[in-house]
């Protein structure tokens, strides 16, 4: 139950930084320093990955 939510929220953020013309590097380390070791740069990274790689995008 909480990878759901755990994915959800990082692919939500990881849309919002996409929107604002962020890189992948830059959204991971948004990201990353928002949530201060709440979830692991792996996810971060996948998320972000699944978000940018578009509707395709597997987490």
């Amino acid at each position: 139950m909480r990878k759901d939510w755990e994915r959800n929220c990082l692919m939500s953020m990881a849309a919002k930084r996409k929107r604002k013309g962020l890189s992948r590097a830059e959204a991971i380390r948004d990201i990353e320093t928002i949530l201060c070791g709440f979830s692991t740069r792996f996810h971060i990274s996948r998320a972000v990955s699944a978000t940018y790689n578009g509707p395709s995008g597997e987490y």
